[in-house]
């Protein structure tokens, strides 16, 4: 990272859940994609991607904060299951 960026709390091909919230009412898990820093806001953002219903992957329109996202438990890897549930 360059100087006087803090550390980002989650990484590319992490899986995360988004926390429901006033601002967040639709439920997302997915595999994050990327990351940028939100100069103004002084703050990570994230997007990502989760399972789609016509597609295999989809991507979520939206970005989240760190503060709006929480790690998920990576699955087995038996081979038998994706990245998403």
């Amino acid at each position: 990272m360059d100087a006087g960026f803090p550390q980002p709390q989650f990484s590319v091909a992490d899986r995360v859940r988004v926390r429901l919230n006033a601002q967040n009412r639709t439920p997302h898990e997915g595999i994050i994609v990327s990351c940028a820093w939100h100069h103004k806001g002084q703050y990570y953002y994230y997007y990502s991607i989760e399972r789609g219903k016509s597609v295999l992957f989809r991507k979520v329109a939206k970005y989240y904060p760190e503060a709006d996202l929480e790690r998920m438990a990576d699955p087995p890897t038996d081979g038998a299951q994706l990245a998403l549930k």
